[in-house]
């Protein structure tokens, strides 16, 4: 699926989107916390924690793929689907 930038933007700055970043950020930190200060190593619970960091840093990190805006409003994926169907 294919998004426009602007529309992802907007979608990154939205109040719901920033809460929901916000709190992958405080579970990521409080994950990162519990590993350093453990005295006793706790393998399967660590690695259960540092597979969580990871896949939130990932989420964090996502961009879909963009589709190029054009002037007068058409996209470059409009234009590849207009001539499929010619």
């Amino acid at each position: 699926m294919a998004f426009m930038k602007s529309d992802f933007a907007e979608w990154r700055e939205m109040g719901i989107t920033q809460a929901w970043i916000k709190e992958l950020e405080e579970q990521s930190s409080l994950a990162i916390t519990e590993i350093i200060n453990r005295r006793d190593a706790d393998v399967p619970r660590d690695q259960y924690l540092k597979g969580m960091i990871m896949a939130f840093s990932e989420m964090l990190a996502w961009e879909p793929e963009f589709i190029q805006e054009e002037t007068n409003g058409n996209t470059e994926a409009g234009r590849l689907e207009d001539s499929r169907s010619a």
